[in-house]
């Protein structure tokens, strides 16, 4: 079976599942991330051996070993999340802010993260060009105080939680607004606001429009956790090497 294949089946479970109830849903979605937790840790990994800047000041990895990873919440502080928010957030979120915490590996401030690939030329050096490095934000209490607002100025039919910059504020090049995660759906709430793929390239394992668990399956599993590169032939042989034997979710 091929990493493809893999990945695939995975999806394919996680979707049978949650056909099957909220039961099986829940298991499943612990599931995926749990291994999706394996995935980026070994992903962190081999980008720190390479020298990646990494990211993610602001929340300091469960190993302090490996920047980029947020540190997980209990289940206490997650039911506070949800008690604090106006609008309940997706299931599948809040197992992410338990088992994974938070992901992020942009430094935007200094464009660390583009000079990491423009040095080593695995990145056109042109202004259309974006890392658009993966980011989904652990929730801090600067977050908090963005999602409350967000969440307050929309209807609760359209509430949507703000969950990372879109691709050009990561690259400090600017912004539209914040990529969002609707409400509506507890197990496979769809990515929305300033959300594209922003390679030139969409990534095999996604559609146009994912949801939470089909992106980061998709930026990790397939792009290296840099979906703005995907497609482009300076980053081939570094996706390969990033992506290469991860467990697939």
């Amino acid at each position: 079976m091929t990493a493809y294949d893999a990945a695939f089946a995975a999806a394919d479970r996680y979707t049978r599942a949650i056909a099957a109830g909220p039961a099986a849903a829940e298991a499943a979605a612990r599931n995926a991330l749990m291994r999706c937790r394996d995935a980026l840790g070994v992903l962190l990994e081999r980008l720190t051996d390479l020298g990646y800047p990494g990211g993610g000041a602001e929340h300091p990895s469960r190993l302090n070993t490996v920047p980029g990873l947020g540190a997980p919440l209990s289940i206490d502080a997650v039911a506070k999340l949800r008690a604090t928010l106006p609008v309940e957030p997706p299931r599948v979120l809040e197992l992410f802010w338990e088992i994974v915490g938070g992901i992020d590996l942009c430094d935007a401030r200094e464009r660390a993260h583009v000079l990491f690939f423009v040095k080593r030329s695995l990145r056109p050096d042109t202004p259309e060009s974006l890392i658009d490095p993966l980011v989904i934000e652990a929730p801090t209490e600067a977050w908090l105080e963005r999602a409350i607002d967000a969440l307050a100025a929309a209807p609760e039919d359209e509430a949507e939680l703000p969950i990372a910059p879109d691709a050009f504020a990561k690259d400090n090049l600017g912004s539209d607004g914040p990529v969002t995660l609707a409400m509506n759906d507890d197990w496979m709430p769809l990515l929305e606001g300033e959300f594209a793929w922003a390679g030139r390239l969409r990534p095999r394992l996604s559609p146009a429009s994912p949801d939470l668990l089909t992106y980061l399956r998709a930026s990790v599993l397939e792009c290296g956790g840099f979906p703005g590169l995907f497609g482009t032939a300076e980053f081939e042989d570094l996706r390969r090497l990033l992506t290469a034997g991860l467990p697939p979710f």
